[in-house]
C-alpha cells in the first residue's frame, strides 16, 4: 500500500471522538484520520507515538543498549536497526509483563507481518473465565442477533423461522438483513455518511462486514457470518462480558462476534473500515484481504490491544476456541438457499416451538421444555484396534457438540402421512433429524403424498401422540429414536399420557408394539392404527416431541428416561461378561452383513469367559436384567448393542467394524469406554450381501486390549467411583 502518501496519525480514542461527532453532524471529513497505518511514514509515526507514550513505563526494564536505540528512533532515525535477539531478551525477563508484549509487538510490527506470539500473551493472560454451560440465570446484555445478505433476496417470515440463530435461541431479537435493508438501517441509525460508504462497497461479503460492524456499534448484541447454523442457544458463549471473539491456531476470526452497546474496540474498527474504503476507492483499488478479512480482522485486533492495553485488562474478554464454538454454530450452506418462493414449505419443529399461539394458531399455548439445553466437551472414551477405516466414527468424542431443548408441542388440526411425514398449515415439519430427512426425502421421491383438500383419509378426534418414525421397522431406531420420544410426551403430561391414543403404521413389528407396552406401560386399546402406504390421516390435536439427539449426538435425557425403567434390575456391581451373536440373522444369506470371521470371534470369546448371546430370543425384561448386570459387552456392529442404554451405569463395549456412530455417541452420556475393530477387507455379492473380514492377529488384539481395560476397571477403581454412585 505504498501508494498512499502519509497523513498525520490519531490514536485511536481521539478518533473515536471525530467518529461521534461526525456521525452526529452527518459528515465526516476522512482526509488525515487514519485508524492505524496504510505505508511506512504511518506505521513509524505508529510506532513513535506508542513508544513516547509508553517509554517511562519500560525503560528500566530495558538495557542501556537497546533503551539508547529506542530513544534514538523516537525522534526521528530511521535507520536504526533493533535485533531480534535484543526484543527476545527484553521478553525473556519481563514475559508477564503487559506493556513489554506490546512494545515488543509494536517494535517487530511490519505493514506485511506481524508478531503473533502477542495473541498468544493475550490469551494466556485473560482473567475472564469462558466456563460453558447454561445458566438459568438471564444476565443483562444487548438480546441482537444480526446476520446480512446483500446478494440474496430478502428473507421473510417463512424464511427466517426456519434459520437456527431464530428458532434455537428463544430469548433474542434476529434481524436477517438483505442490501435495501441494511441501507435503510445505517441511514437511519448511522446517517448518510456511513450509508454511502457501505454503498460505495462492490463486493457482498465486504458489504455484509462493513454492515456488521457498524450495527454491533451502534447496538450491541452478535454479529455472525453467513453459512452459520446455530445449534443451540448461544447464550453460554457470550454471558458476563463485553467482548466475545473466536480463535484458533490462526487468531481470532469473525465469523461471530459479541459487543455490548458503543464498544470502543469496534468504534475504532469502524472507522478503520471506513478509512480504507474511502483511500481505496480513491485509487480504485479494492482489495478484501487488506479491508476485512480474516486476516485484516486479525491484525486489526493485536493492533488495537498492542496500542490500548490498559482496555485488554479491565474489559471482559471472553475467548472462545473455535471447535468449542462449532459445537454451538456449525458452518455450513444450510440456510443460505431459503427462499419465499419455494415449491415445498417447511417449518422447523423448533421454529413451532418458538412461535407458540403467536403466529401459528395451530399451536396450543401450553407448549413446554421437557429437557433443557445441553453442552458436553471432548472426551476420549474411543480405544483403535488397527486400522482406522471411519475416521468420522472414531473421531466422535474429541469433538465437543451442543443440542438444543427437547420440546413437546400439542398441534392442532395436523396431517400424517407415510414415514412420519407431519404436516401443519400446509407446511412439512423438519425435526431437523436423520429419520426426519429420509422422510422428507421419500416424500420428494413420490412415496408419501401431501395432504390436500381430496385426499384426507379420516379424521381422528382423540387428542393422540405420533409414535413413530421412518426407523419404526428397525430394533436400534426404537431404542435411541422413538421410544425417548414418547418418553418425553409422557413426562410432560403425566398421568394424563394415559388418556391420549398412540398412532402407529400397520405394519409396525409385535416387537415394536411390545416395546411399546413394556417401557412406557401403553394398553393394547390405545392403539390407533392406519396404512402409512396409502393413507392420510388428519387430527384435531396431536402431540409431537423433539428426537433426543442431533445427527446422533444425544442429549442426556435418553439415559433419564431409561434410568427409571431399569433400576429394579440394577446389581450393586455389574460382573456379566456377554458377546452378542447374528447367527440367527444370517441363515439366508441375502442383504445381510457376514463377518467371514464370526465362528473364530465367537469362539475366542466362548475361550475368553464370554457369554454367547443372542438377545433377540430373550424377552424384554430378560435384556434389560443383562444388560444392567453386565460389565463388559462385546460382538458385531448391529442395534442389539444398543441395548446398552438399559446399563445406568456404563460399560466396557467392543465393537467388530461399526458402520454409524451412534454406538460410540451413546458411550459419551454413558460413561462407556468403546474399543472399536474395523474390516480388513469388505466386499458385496449380487445378493446384497455385505461381507466384511479382519485379521485373526488384530481380533485377538482386540481381545487383549479389552481384558487389560477390564482388569484395571475391576481391580484399581472401586465400583462407586466407577459408576458415579456417591
Amino acid at each position: 500500500m505504498s501508494w498512499i502518501k502519509g497523513t498525520n496519525f490519531l490514536k485511536p480514542f481521539q478518533m473515536l471522538e471525530c467518529l461521534i461527532k461526525s456521525c452526529l453532524q452527518n459528515k465526516i471529513l476522512l482526509e488525515g484520520r487514519v485508524s492505524m497505518f496504510f505505508g511506512e511514514e504511518q506505521l513509524l509515526e505508529w510506532k513513535r507515538s506508542f513508544l513516547k507514550e509508553h517509554v517511562s513505563f519500560i525503560e528500566k526494564k530495558m538495557s542501556l543498549n537497546l533503551l539508547e536505540k529506542i530513544n534514538l528512533f523516537i525522534f526521528g532515525d530511521n535507520n536504526i536497526k533493533i535485533e531480534d535477539k535484543e526484543l527476545s531478551d527484553f521478553l525473556e525477563r519481563n514475559k508477564e509483563d503487559f506493556i513489554v508484549n506490546g512494545s515488543v509487538y509494536i517494535l517487530r510490527r511490519e505493514l506485511n507481518s506481524k508478531w503473533d506470539g502477542f495473541f498468544k500473551f493475550l490469551l494466556e493472560n485473560n482473567n475472564f473465565e469462558d466456563n460453558i454451560h447454561f445458566s438459568e440465570a438471564d444476565c443483562f446484555y444487548p438480546k441482537y442477533i444480526r446476520q446480512c445478505r446483500p446478494d440474496k433476496e430478502f428473507y421473510g417470515y417463512n424464511s427466517v423461522v426456519n434459520v437456527g440463530f431464530y428458532n434455537k435461541n428463544k430469548d433474542f431479537l434476529y434481524i436477517c438483513y438483505d442490501n435495501e435493508a441494511a441501507s435503510a438501517y445505517l441511514r437511519k441509525e448511522l446517517g448518510d455518511v456511513i450509508e454511502k460508504v457501505y454503498s460505495s462497497i462492490d463486493i457482498s461479503q465486504a458489504k455484509s462486514d462493513f454492515f456488521l460492524i457498524a450495527s454491533l456499534f451502534k447496538e450491541g448484541g452478535i454479529s455472525a457470518d453467513v453459512c452459520s447454523v446455530a445449534q443451540t442457544s448461544i447464550k453460554p458463549l457470550i454471558q458476563g462480558c463485553d467482548l466475545c471473539f473466536v480463535y484458533d491456531g490462526q487468531g481470532v476470526n469473525k465469523n461471530f462476534l459479541f459487543a455490548r452497546k458503543s464498544s470502543s474496540f469496534y468504534k475504532s474498527y469502524l472507522l478503520d473500515l471506513m478509512n480504507k474504503q474511502t483511500m481505496m476507492k480513491e485509487n480504485n483499488c479494492f482489495d478484501y484481504d487488506f479491508f476485512s478479512s480474516r486476516n485484516a480482522f486479525h491484525s486489526f485486533f493485536l493492533d488495537y490491544f498492542a496500542y490500548n492495553i490498559k482496555y485488554f485488562e479491565k474489559e471482559k474478554i471472553n475467548f472462545i476456541e473455535n471447535e468449542v464454538y462449532n459445537a454451538f454454530v456449525n458452518s455450513n450452506m444450510e440456510e443460505e438457499g431459503l427462499s419465499e418462493k419455494e415449491a415445498f414449505k417447511k417449518i422447523s419443529f423448533k421454529a413451532l416451538s418458538k412461535e407458540v399461539s403467536d403466529v401459528f394458531l395451530c399451536v396450543d399455548e401450553n407448549a413446554s421444555c421437557v429437557a433443557g439445553d445441553f453442552y458436553i466437551g471432548k472426551s476420549d472414551n474411543v480405544c483403535l484396534i488397527g486400522n482406522d477405516l471411519h475416521r468420522h466414527i472414531t473421531n466422535q468424542t474429541s469433538i465437543p457438540y451442543a443440542l438444543s431443548t427437547l420440546d413437546v408441542l400439542k398441534i392442532q388440526n395436523a396431517y400424517l402421512s407415510g414415514h412420519a411425514c407431519l404436516w401443519v398449515n400446509d407446511k412439512y415439519v423438519d425435526f431437523e433429524s436423520y429419520l426426519s430427512s429420509v422422510a422428507e426425502q421419500e416424500h420428494h421421491a413420490g412415496f408419501w403424498k401431501k395432504p390436500n383438500s381430496n385426499n384426507i383419509t379420516r379424521v381422528v378426534e382423540d387428542e393422540t401422540i405420533i409414535g413413530f418414525s421412518a426407523g419404526y421397522g428397525c430394533y436400534g431406531h426404537y431404542i435411541v429414536d422413538d421410544l425417548p420420544r414418547i418418553g418425553l410426551i409422557k413426562k410432560y403430561l403425566g398421568d394424563d399420557f394415559y388418556n391420549k391414543k398412540i398412532i402407529l403404521p400397520k405394519k409396525t413389528p409385535r416387537w415394536g408394539i411390545d416395546l411399546l407396552k413394556y417401557f412406557l406401560k401403553i394398553e393394547e386399546g390405545s392403539f390407533i392404527f392406519f396404512d402409512h402406504e396409502n393413507e392420510i390421516v388428519g387430527f384435531k390435536n396431536l402431540f409431537a416431541a423433539s428426537y433426543p439427539h442431533k445427527n446422533y449426538r444425544f442429549h442426556p435425557f435418553i439415559k433419564e428416561f431409561y434410568d427409571g425403567i431399569s433400576k429394579e434390575f440394577i446389581s450393586t456391581k455389574p460382573f456379566r461378561r456377554i458377546c452378542l451373536s447374528r447367527k440367527s440373522w444370517e441363515t439366508e444369506k441375502v442383504n445381510q452383513r457376514i463377518f467371514l470371521e464370526q465362528d473364530f470371534f465367537e469362539e475366542t470369546a466362548k475361550s475368553r469367559g464370554f457369554e454367547l448371546i443372542q438377545p433377540e430370543k430373550l424377552k424384554i425384561e430378560e435384556q434389560i436384567e443383562l444388560m444392567a448386570q453386565t460389565s463388559c459387552q462385546i460382538g458385531e456392529h448391529g442395534s442389539a448393542q444398543h441395548a446398552s442404554v438399559y446399563n445406568p451405569f456404563g460399560m466396557t463395549i467392543g465393537t467388530i467394524n461399526p458402520l454409524t456412530e451412534v454406538q460410540v455417541n451413546l458411550g459419551r452420556i454413558y460413561n462407556d469406554r468403546n474399543f472399536i475393530c474395523y474390516a480388513d477387507h469388505q466386499y458385496n455379492d449380487d445378493k446384497g450381501n455385505f461381507y466384511y473380514s479382519v485379521n485373526k492377529e488384530k481380533l485377538i488384539s482386540f481381545f487383549d486390549e479389552i481384558e487389560k481395560y477390564e482388569e484395571k476397571k475391576t481391580n484399581l477403581i472401586a465400583p462407586k467411583e466407577l459408576f458415579g454412585l456417591y
